[in-house]
């Protein structure tokens, strides 16, 4: 019967837990540098600062101001963490990605260039959030 209590005490406590660390990153904070480095990277490559920033939120999660407002809740990117290495893989892979060979003034140049970051952040962006500690392990089988 303590068990229980104690599996109870321990779910409540590893709902309160935050896994912020120096090895982990808020998706919020991880959309935004990855937003950043695409922004960079698409002004590099010669478009203009607005057309950069329209390039560089497309696949970002949109954070509602008020989300206790919104019907159905907000965001819940503060209480997603990734592992910081596999952000700075992304970014990486993200800045040696290639500008279009075709003109980027053309419908041509700009369909290389969305279709190269889509498959760039698919295939280097796309993170396994972490869970909670492990704290379940020992009860496992037990109840």
């Amino acid at each position: 019967m303590t068990r229980i209590y104690v599996l109870i005490f321990l779910n409540f406590i590893n709902c309160l837990v935050i896994l912020k660390g120096q090895d982990t990153i808020r998706k919020s904070e991880a959309e935004r540098e990855i937003s950043k480095i695409i922004l960079l990277k698409t002004i590099s490559c010669g478009y203009s600062a607005g057309r950069a920033y329209a390039i560089s939120e497309l696949g970002n999660e949109e954070e509602e101001p008020y989300p206790w407002v919104q019907i159905g809740g907000g965001s819940n990117s503060s209480r997603i963490f990734y592992d910081i290495k596999a952000l700075s893989h992304c970014l990486r892979s993200l800045s040696a990605m290639p500008c279009p060979t075709k003109d980027i003034k053309t419908y041509e140049g700009d369909q290389e260039y969305l279709a190269t970051l889509i498959f760039t952040r698919y295939q280097s962006c796309t993170f396994r959030p972490l869970e909670n500690w492990k704290i379940f392990e020992p009860f496992k089988g037990e109840i």
